[in-house]
């Protein structure tokens, strides 16, 4: 007994709320196709927009982080390294977290449009008796 920790397409209920708060595109499509859209999705090519501000975010990120190794002289370097890449981590995913959110989104109305029109090209033709 699973006890409600996962659903059929494998995913934890938390997982499932949390893309759905993230792309609320998702609604629009049974559960069982989520998974798919939204990998696709994600193959979705960034813009130049996206890969400035994805460049510009990691150099605002290394330049917010640079610290002074005289002060960790002391201690360890490597302890200086670690808590640097600790601390970048979640800045990162602030900074530039936004510009994948964004990537995805467009992939998500993208595969959304090519279903409607998929659906909309294997519909059989109307005849004039049908109106």
């Amino acid at each position: 007994m699973t006890r409600g920790l996962a659903t059929r397409t494998g995913t934890a209920p938390i997982e499932q709320r949390l893309m759905l708060w993230l792309y609320p595109r998702l609604r629009a499509l049974p559960p069982g196709e989520r998974p798919l859209v939204l990998e696709k999705a994600r193959d979705t090519e960034f813009t130049t927009g996206e890969w400035v501000g994805i460049a510009g975010g990691l150099c605002f990120v290394a330049w917010l982080l640079d610290a002074d190794f005289t002060a960790w002289a002391a201690h360890s370097r490597l302890l200086a390294l670690l808590l640097q890449f600790l601390l970048a981590l979640p800045l990162l995913a602030l900074v530039v977290g936004p510009f994948f959110l964004n990537r995805t989104r467009r992939g998500i109305e993208r595969e959304l449009a090519r279903g409607t029109r998929r659906a909309w090209d294997a519909s059989p033709p109307m005849n004039r008796e049908d109106l």
